[in-house]
């Protein structure tokens, strides 16, 4: 029929999404999670004016998608999925997520498998329990 098919990586496939559909004519888009089928967990973007969302870096030791696949283990699938709104609704605890970026800063230094634990032992010892913290 004469289509054409555009094969896009995981995260850059988010950042274009995220980016066109923004009221900004020029951003900083981040794709983040707990790691992808490539490897990556962090990588930045440049949306530009022209439309175009250009890599700046790329990180796949960073695991900051980590925190959010402990805190469904945490909060289980109905409060985890109030998240996003929450997110948007609230701003965060300044003292939690001061917390929560001390140990994000450390996570790189561990292998996959320590750092969800680590996580895991950081949320069950400073538990999310008001929508500032979540």
């Amino acid at each position: 029929d004469g289509g054409m098919m555009l094969v896009m990586d995981h995260h850059r496939l988010h950042a274009v999404y995220g980016f066109l559909a923004s009221p900004f004519a020029s951003a900083l888009v981040l794709a983040v999670d707990g790691g992808g089928g490539d490897g990556e967990s962090f990588v930045t973007y440049h949306g530009t004016a022209a439309g175009q969302v250009v890599p700046l870096r790329r990180c796949s030791t960073c695991r900051i998608g980590i925190w959010y696949d402990a805190l469904r283990g945490v909060l289980g699938d109905a409060r985890f999925n109030e998240l996003p709104l929450l997110a948007r609704a609230h701003a965060a605890d300044p003292e939690y997520l001061e917390l929560c970026l001390q140990r994000i800063r450390r996570i790189h230094k561990y292998d996959w498998v320590s750092p969800v634990r680590f996580v895991k032992g950081f949320l069950e010892a400073h538990p999310p329990n008001t929508t500032a913290k979540l």
